[in-house]
């Protein structure tokens, strides 16, 4: 994103925005990265609804930052 980054230092996510910008239906770099499968992208009101069926939560929402990014724990069976 920046032409040069200081050394040390993270740039923040952008969710792959050339991948959709492309228009060709490529998955994110983590998505398709993950073995497991533990993450996903899409319409973000249909994730929430399935996020908050699981028990998900956002981390810090009070900060006002308006997060779009939600956990969902892992269920294991006992």
């Amino acid at each position: 994103m920046y032409p040069t980054m200081p050394k040390g230092s993270v740039d923040k996510c952008t969710f792959c925005v050339e991948r959709i910008d492309a228009g060709k239906g490529e998955v994110q770099a983590c998505v398709a990265a993950c073995p497991a499968g533990a993450r996903v992208f899409g319409d973000l009101e249909e994730l929430k609804k399935q996020a908050v069926e699981k028990d998900g939560f956002q981390l810090l929402p009070e900060e006002g930052t308006n997060p779009a990014v939600w956990y969902v724990p892992n269920v294991r069976n006992e």
